[in-house]
């Protein structure tokens, strides 16, 4: 096989096996209207579009309408592939992209989302455009300011389309970024560029749609939704603290629940200490600002309500897009996958969770869709045992504890995904 080939074939097999998921999961939505709604009253125009050509090529079956989130969830799988890509070294790209869509998507929220969103599937294209965004500032890191500016401004033109909340999170995680650049005054300069061009785009091609559509009250739109979103914020914080700990306990529970509580500790580890490093030594890479947005984007999900509960987890999955290509650029080196300390220590995770889920699915988890917390408990504590104890077998191994416990986490994290996957194909 020539290696310039290799890559694609990787990609074409992973997405088949993301189709395969897709297919022995799917299950009829009975609770979906199959009516699209018209153009000018949703928005998520962009959306409403691609379902329109969506369902003029194949009908308005309940199928199409999941297959077409699906392929949206496919599109978002090999934006996760291509930063893999981009963020890994220069050695190990390939494994680095591997291993980064091989995480996304055997997490049972990138199965189920598409398959339950039904006509808010909109918001897949959020998770997409942020890889696209984060994937662009890779590619032009070399360029000239002046196209570096215009390249990031029409990328983040996108978010505007879809997602108004998304453009401001997007643009607020730039300013530290920005601060801890190499040149910040050149980086002042680009990320104003982002902000002003990036909006006058959207207007003017707002303004020509709302024309084509003789739609004119539609203009203030995009305004109307900047109002709101300062009272929405305000209400989501206050509801949020109001619950006090217990809301936030159980938050954290059903985000644990979803990108499985070793997938979740090792995300917040990674992104942490990049975070953390770019503050230190003031220097910034586009991998510090996928880790400062992924931390943002948690701190909604556990500060705010409705976004750790379907439907609102597609916040997480955003969470998990860029979490998957840090923690894979983390693990795809020389050191990790040739030591057979590592193999080890993934293997003692991978067996120790999957028999640990097994016995819990046996005692019954009353029929939820996500473990509890109290089963979550149970989980981590049995890892962490047979951490310590494979910790205490290869305490000769030349093995760092830094690696031993991302094999650890990993192996635990990859089983936790392939049991809730088999109990979803259930």
């Amino acid at each position: 096989m020539k290696a310039g080939m290799r890559p694609t074939f990787i990609l074409i097999g992973l997405s088949l096996l993301f189709v395969a998921l897709l297919i022995l999961t799917a299950k009829p939505l009975t609770h979906v209207s199959l009516d699209v709604p018209l153009v000018p009253a949703s928005h998520n125009t962009l959306y409403v579009l691609y379902l329109r050509m969506a369902q003029a090529l194949f009908g308005t079956g309940m199928g199409v309408l999941m297959a077409a989130n699906g392929a949206l969830m496919l599109g978002v799988c090999w934006a996760v592939f291509r930063a893999g890509w981009g963020l890994a070294d220069a050695p190990y790209r390939l494994l680095g992209a591997t291993a980064a869509m091989v995480l996304f998507e055997l997490n049972p929220m990138v199965i189920i989302l598409p398959l339950t969103l039904g006509f808010l599937g909109g918001v897949l294209w959020v998770p997409l455009f942020l890889l696209v965004f984060i994937t662009a500032m890779r590619v032009v890191e070399n360029w000239s300011t002046f196209m570096r500016a215009i390249t990031l401004a029409l990328a983040w033109s996108l978010f505007l389309w879809v997602h108004v909340p998304s453009a401001l999170v997007v643009l607020l995680g730039m300013i530290p970024w920005v601060c801890c650049r190499r040149r910040p005054m050149s980086s002042v300069g680009v990320f104003l560029t982002i902000f002003l061009l990036g909006t006058a785009v959207f207007s003017t091609l707002w303004a020509a749609f709302c024309a084509l559509t003789q739609r004119w009250s539609l203009v203030q739109g995009p305004l109307g939704t900047l109002r709101e979103l300062g009272a929405h914020l305000h209400q989501g914080l206050t509801t949020g603290w109001g619950g006090g700990w217990p809301a936030m306990s159980e938050r954290i529970v059903h985000a644990a629940g979803w990108l499985s509580p070793f997938f979740l500790m090792y995300g917040v580890w990674v992104s942490g200490e990049s975070v953390i490093r770019m503050l230190r030594e003031r220097r910034a890479s586009t991998a510090d600002l996928a880790a400062l947005l992924s931390l943002m984007i948690l701190g909604i999900v556990l500060f705010t309500p409705g976004k750790s509960t379907l439907p609102g987890a597609w916040y997480l999955l955003g969470v998990l897009a860029l979490w998957s290509p840090l923690i894979a650029q983390r693990l795809a080196v020389k050191e990790n996958f040739y030591s057979r300390g590592f193999r080890l220590t993934f293997l003692a995770g991978f067996v120790v969770c999957v028999g640990t889920l097994w016995i819990l699915h046996q005692g019954g988890l009353n029929g939820a869709l996500l473990p509890g917390a109290e089963t979550l408990a149970k989980l981590v504590a049995a890892v962490l045992v047979a951490g310590g104890v494979s910790h205490r077998v290869l305490i000769k191994h030349p093995l760092t504890l830094e690696n031993r416990m991302q094999a650890l986490l990993i192996g635990s994290a990859l089983a936790y995904f392939l049991v809730m996957d088999f109990q979803l194909m259930r």
